[in-house]
This record gives C-alpha cells, structure tokens and sequence, in this order.
C-alpha cells in the first residue's frame, strides 16, 4: 500500500514537471520545447528613451545589456536583470512613468542545446498569400503591434512586427497564436541566444557560399565573415547553417 502511494506521488511530481516543461515552446520544425527561466526579466526600451535607460542601469544590478538593430537600425536598448531587481525596480519613484514605455519579456532554457533565450519584443510572420494583408493588419490591430513593414524585397510576404508598451502579450504568444491559426505559412518570436531554427527552409548554406551570394540574418544585417549557427536568408530563400 505504501508503495502504491509512493508510486502515485511520484507519478503526480513527474507530471507537474512534465506539465510545467510543455507549458512553453514556439513552432520551428514541429514544437520546441521551452523551460522558464523564472528568476531573470528583458527589459526593452525603445529607441529614444535613452533616460529611461540609464535610470534603470543607475538603481539596479544589470545582468547584461544589449541593443536591438533592424537593417542597421537601433530599435531598443535590451537589459536582463533579476526578478528581485525587478521587483526593486517597480517600487522607485520614477519606475511608475517609466514603466508606460519599456516592454517586459522573459529568458527561457532550450533543453536540446542547453542554451538561455531572451526573448525580443519582436517576431516575423510569413503570409500565404500576397492577398491576406487585411488578415495582417488584424493581428496587428488586436494586438498593438507596430509593422516595421517587408522583411526583404526577397522576402516579399515576410513582415517584422513589434510588440508596443501598450501589447498585453508576449512576442512568443502572439507569434505561436498566428501560426497555430492556420492562416500564415508561419510565425517565429525573436530570440537573442543559439536555438532551434524553423522548418521553412529551403537550401543549404554551402549552395550560396558556391553562389556568392550576400547573406542577412533575421534583423536584415549583411553577415561579415564566416556565418556561425542560424538561419540566413539569401537571394530570396533561407539558409540554415547548423
């Protein structure tokens, strides 16, 4: 009997943490499993709110801090801290205004490749036709995102879009939530971090090096020098270099 009741507790533990494993995961090649990092916070501060900024790293302790460039343009200034520091943050005088304009997203673990993502208020979409704009301009609509238009004249059905402070999801949820509707070819969140890459690729990276053609990452940057793991796009088709 009490082996019974060990084995039925241990079955309850197993599936908390199996649950809490699969609460999180975006699409790139079927689900991706992701683990919240719960004790680290990214904070993004648009371009232009500089003070904002160096308030935050004057009264707490930065973990790291980073920039966000599109096709060599600063969109935010990127800064992880801890849940404590945060919760420090939140009871400053200054943190109640500031608060209106910075966007706050979390730091998950990937279990294949052992690595820490931090999430970017930003994701790409693929439409499935030229036609669904409208279909577009919906999600952006509900979900107060900023469309910083066509990825790449390569890319002509490919959109970056940005959460807003006024969004009240996360890149992850939004981008997860158009791809399982079925009406975009797909939908991938921004990651700063070596991850999975998505299924939509067409191509290896060897053929365009052969074809000397220009590599972009997914922020629109020209690649200098030998790529590292991720996926490129070139010429109009993706790239992955694993």
């Amino acid at each position: 009997m009490i082996k019974k009741k060990l084995f039925l507790l241990a079955a309850c533990i197993s599936f908390s943490i199996s649950t809490i494993g699969q609460e999180y995961f975006y699409y790139s090649n079927g689900k991706q499993p992701l683990i919240l990092i719960e004790d680290k916070m990214v904070v993004s501060i648009p371009v232009g709110s500089e003070l904002i900024s160096k308030r935050i790293c004057e009264n707490v302790q930065i973990l790291s801090e980073d920039a966000y460039n599109y096709k060599l343009e600063k969109i935010f200034d990127v800064i992880v801290i801890s849940q404590s520091e945060l919760e420090r943050l939140t009871t400053m005088e200054f943190w109640k205004e500031d608060a209106k304009s910075v966007i706050l997203t979390n730091v998950f673990f990937y279990p294949p490749t052992r690595a820490e993502l931090e999430l970017y208020p930003s994701f790409v979409v693929e439409l499935k036709n030229a036609e669904d704009e409208d279909l577009l301009t919906f999600y952006i609509e509900k979900h107060k995102l900023k469309n910083l238009g066509m990825y790449s004249k390569q890319l002509p059905l490919c959109y970056k879009l940005l959460l807003t402070p006024e969004s009240e999801n996360s890149s992850l949820d939004i981008a997860n939530e158009m791809h399982e509707s079925g009406k975009f070819e797909w939908a991938i969140p921004d990651f700063l971090g070596r991850g999975p890459v998505h299924d939509n690729i067409r191509g290896v990276i060897s053929k365009a090096k052969e074809e000397s053609q220009e590599l972009f990452d997914l922020q629109g940057r020209r690649l200098q020098g030998e790529p590292r793991k991720g996926v490129y796009v070139s010429g109009g088709r993706k790239y992955v270099v694993r």
